[in-house]
């Protein structure tokens, strides 16, 4: 018998397909996870959660009763604290197109039917691995917490601030999980997003500790500022999936989209999304360096933020690549006067 390592007590299966259901259920008792709940539609399946008795992992079919799993899939995402539970899709679509919605939807993991018990175990143990925060960040947070009750008010800030010392771990994560969906490895996609979207929530955490140890120290500046961390945090968290979004639906509509990045970063800037712009922009950078279209778009981008400089900075690569660029020149000789 296999076991499953990943350590899941409860499972909700969702599914109007009753043998799906049933070999689901024999599956996962195989894995000893004998604790499940079934749901046959989406108000049935978000119920438990609306009761703060959610489970540790949500296996989503294709069809509900009242609506279909992506529906499901996309109000899980939504639940605020509840969006971390690790949701896997179990499907008889084989599509790229059936891939990517629900990988936009914010699947942690996508399984074909019919499937091996070797192949399942593989999925829920990679969904949980890059949903849960490791355990030496747990212990972090665990001493830090203990370190503010005992009022050791510098040992908490000292750790609390080593958990907020690398956040750009979770872009980094975030772009590569970009970068695999443009060469199609699907799976490492989801696991790169899913990264991205647990470190956001290790730096969101930290930074609200913070805010109770400065609050508790009396540094009502220093409490306002890290909630202000806190927040801005959760706010790129929506960005991204917004990001991740509008990335998806333009590999979806041409997958043989010259430079994806540069469609994105265009869309992004005349958003209005100017920082999220640039980062697609550098991206789109690697893959073509020496295009003066995309100079003049990065130079736009600056320009949003009101950066001059570096406006002109790219303005001044885009004529040296095309001295011709009449767009270009005309922004490079306004930007000049």
């Amino acid at each position: 018998m296999l076991y499953c390592r990943s350590g899941y007590e409860s499972v909700l299966i969702a599914s109007a397909n009753d043998r799906h259901v049933t070999v689901d259920k024999s599956v996962l008792k195989q894995l000893s996870i004998t604790k499940t709940q079934v749901a046959s539609s989406v108000s049935e399946a978000l119920r438990p959660f609306q009761h703060h008795c959610g489970p540790d992992l949500v296996l989503i079919d294709d069809i509900l009763e009242d609506s279909s799993g992506l529906e499901l899939l996309r109000r899980m995402r939504q639940e605020g604290a509840e969006a971390y539970v690790p949701c896997v899709m179990v499907s008889l679509q084989n599509s790229r197109d059936s891939v990517l919605h629900a990988i936009a939807a914010g699947c942690s993991g996508y399984v074909l039917r019919p499937y091996s018990i070797a192949t399942i175990e593989k999925h829920l143990d990679a969904a949980l691995a890059s949903a849960r925060l490791p355990q030496s960040v747990q212990r972090s947070f665990e001493n830090a917490r203990k370190m503010l009750e005992q009022g050791n008010y510098a040992e908490a800030i000292s750790e609390y601030a080593e958990l907020v010392s690398e956040d750009d771990l979770a872009k980094q994560s975030f772009n590569d999980g970009t970068r695999q969906l443009l060469v199609g490895n699907f799976g490492a996609a989801i696991e790169a997003f899913n990264k991205a979207l647990a470190l956001n929530r290790q730096y969101a955490e930290a930074h609200k500790g913070l805010a109770e140890v400065y609050k508790a120290s009396g540094d009502m500046a220093g409490y306002q500022r890290h909630l202000q961390a806190a927040a801005d945090i959760y706010a790129q968290q929506d960005n991204h999936q917004q990001v991740k979004e509008l990335f998806v639906e333009i590999l979806r509509l041409n997958p043989d989209a010259p430079n994806p990045y540069n469609t994105l970063g265009v869309r992004l800037r005349k958003s209005g999304d100017f920082e999220n712009a640039l980062s697609a922009y550098f991206q789109a950078e690697e893959l073509s360096p020496d295009d003066e279209n995309l100079c003049y778009n990065i130079a736009r981008a600056f320009l949003g933020l009101d950066d001059r400089r570096n406006a002109l900075a790219y303005l001044e690569r885009a004529l040296m690549l095309n001295p011709d660029f009449t767009h270009a020149e005309a922004l490079y000789c306004r930007l000049k006067r």
